[in-house]
């Protein structure tokens, strides 16, 4: 049959009813949530949007909000002929929701981001990973201020696994650097 993901919310302590993020009978890989600084929840989830149509996956990154008991329409923020995988979403201080994933481009690996504007739209995606290298399996949070998000990979550019980190704020990006 496939996967299907769900959302399910709590208020005042009591859960709500399932609510369905996707259609179902999907190929769906990994997924994350984070709450803009408007309160509301954004989904985000790898999808094989050629699945099983075609012999040859193509996961996307997909978002969707919940506000006010509904869900947006779903929205592609990768867009890429290679696959992308792996979302991690977190919110920053002034309440934007960034989210991170590893995506194919060009036969490798990268760990790639975008980023709540502050009309709520979507940034562009903009390269977090500089190794020559795969990259893969993005962590992401807040820095305790909340100003920037720091995400972190491991990379296996040099022939060994090393974990690396680069901090981010809205406006610019500091330099990758080993853990």
């Amino acid at each position: 049959g496939g996967d299907q993901l769900w959302l399910r919310v709590q208020k005042d302590g009591a859960w709500g009813e399932p609510v369905a993020v996707t259609q179902g009978h999907g190929d769906l890989y990994k997924c994350s949530v984070a709450v803009d600084g408007k309160g509301n929840a954004w989904v985000f989830w790898a999808e094989n949007t050629s699945w099983p149509k075609q012999s040859v996956a193509n996961f996307e990154i997909k978002a969707r909000s919940w506000s006010n008991g509904k869900l947006s329409e779903p929205v592609n923020l990768s867009g890429s002929p290679g696959n992308d995988v792996s979302p991690v979403a977190a919110t920053d201080g002034n309440g934007r929701v960034w989210v991170a994933w590893q995506g194919a481009r060009g036969n490798v690996f990268h760990i790639l981001e975008r980023h709540q504007k502050a009309d709520g739209s979507w940034t562009s995606e903009r390269s977090v990973s500089t190794q020559k290298g795969n990259c893969w399996t993005p962590a992401m949070t807040a820095t305790t201020k909340g100003e920037r998000v720091a995400i972190a990979w491991d990379t296996y550019d040099k022939g060994d696994y090393d974990v690396w980190v680069r901090e981010f704020s809205a406006e610019s990006a500091a330099e990758s650097r080993p853990v």
